[in-house]
C-alpha cells in the first residue's frame, strides 16, 4: 500500500503531539511532586517552630523558678530549716521533686517523708558538678530512679554573703506533659517526631523502649554526624528507615540542647499529591 506524503505528514503530526503530551505529562507531573514535598516542608517546619518555642518556654521558666528558689534559700540564716521553701517551689512550680543539700551534708527535701538516712549529697554528682561549676547546671534527661520516669533535673550552687558556698538547691521535672504533646503531634506521611539531644540520646520515642538510649539503636545508620547534616540544612532529608524512603526534618529547641526530629513516609506524601 502506497503510503502518501499527506499521511506521512498526519503520522507525525500526531507522534509529535504524543511526545508533547508525555513530556507535559511528566513535567506536570514532577511538578506535583515537588508542590507536594515543598508544601510538607512548610507545614512540618511551622509545627516544629511552634512546639520547639512551647518547649523552650517551658524549660525557661523551670530554670527561672529554681533560680527564684535559690535567691529565697540565700537570703535565709545558714541554720535555718528551708523545707517549707521546697515545699512551697514544688508545688507552685510543679517540680517532682525540690531538694537542698548543704556542705555540712544535710539533706532537705520538699516532703521530710522522703528523708534517707545516711544520705550525703556532698558525693552526689548533680552537687559536685555544680559545686566546681559555680553555677546553675542542667543535668541531660534520665529515667528517675524513684519516679520510674524521664526526668530533667536543674541545680544551682548557694552562697553565703562572702561568696562562699553554703550548698546545692535542685530539682527534678518530668518530662510527661511534653513526650505526651509530642506523641500527639500531627505529621504529615503517617509521620511521628521525636525528642532527642545533640548528642543523639532519644529523650521522647513513640516506642518508649527506646527512650533514655542512643539514636543509634533505633538505627546504626542515626549517628551525631548525619545529625549535624541534618542541622546544617534547612530542608527535608531523605534516607532510607525500616526499610522505605522516608523524609527527615529537624527543629532545634532554643535554649536547650535538644531537637524535634520529625519523620514521614515519602511514598504515603507523594501518593497524596
Amino acid at each position: 500500500m502506497k503510503i502518501t506524503l499527506k499521511t506521512r505528514l498526519l503520522g507525525a503530526s500526531l507522534s509529535a503531539v504524543l511526545i508533547v503530551s508525555v513530556i507535559l505529562s511528566a513535567l506536570s507531573f514532577s511538578a506535583i511532586h515537588q508542590m507536594s514535598l515543598s508544601l510538607t516542608k512548610k507545614q512540618v517546619q511551622q509545627t516544629g517552630e511552634l512546639f520547639a518555642s512551647n518547649i523552650s518556654s517551658w524549660f525557661e521558666g523551670k530554670k527561672n523558678g529554681l533560680l527564684s528558689l535559690r535567691d529565697a534559700i540565700e537570703r535565709l540564716p545558714a541554720d535555718q530549716d528551708p523545707t517549707f521553701m521546697l515545699a512551697f517551689a514544688q508545688s507552685a512550680l510543679n517540680y517532682s521533686l525540690s531538694m537542698y543539700g548543704n556542705e555540712q551534708g544535710e539533706m532537705y527535701r520538699h516532703d521530710p517523708a522522703l528523708y534517707v538516712p545516711g544520705f550525703d549529697p556532698r558525693v552526689r554528682d548533680w552537687y559536685k558538678k555544680t559545686k566546681a561549676s559555680g553555677q546553675l547546671t542542667i543535668e541531660p534527661p534520665h529515667i528517675s530512679t524513684s519516679l520510674k520516669k524521664m526526668v530533667v533535673t536543674f541545680c544551682a550552687p548557694v552562697m553565703d554573703d562572702n561568696g562562699k558556698l553554703r550548698g546545692v538547691v535542685g530539682s527534678n521535672m518530668t518530662l510527661t506533659q511534653i513526650t505526651d504533646k509530642i506523641g500527639q503531634l500531627k505529621v504529615p506521611g503517617n509521620g511521628f517526631a521525636t525528642l532527642i539531644d545533640n548528642h543523639g540520646n532519644v529523650i521522647s520515642y513513640p516506642d518508649t523502649a527506646f527512650n533514655n538510649k542512643s539514636l543509634t539503636d533505633i538505627d546504626p545508620e542515626f549517628t551525631t554526624q548525619w545529625l549535624q547534616q541534618l542541622t546544617a540544612q534547612d530542608s527535608l532529608h531523605e534516607d532510607s528507615f525500616k526499610g522505605r524512603q522516608n523524609l527527615f526534618y529537624l527543629t532545634q529547641v532554643p535554649g536547650t540542647d535538644w531537637s524535634l526530629l520529625f519523620v514521614m513516609d515519602k511514598n504515603v506524601i507523594t501518593a497524596q499529591a
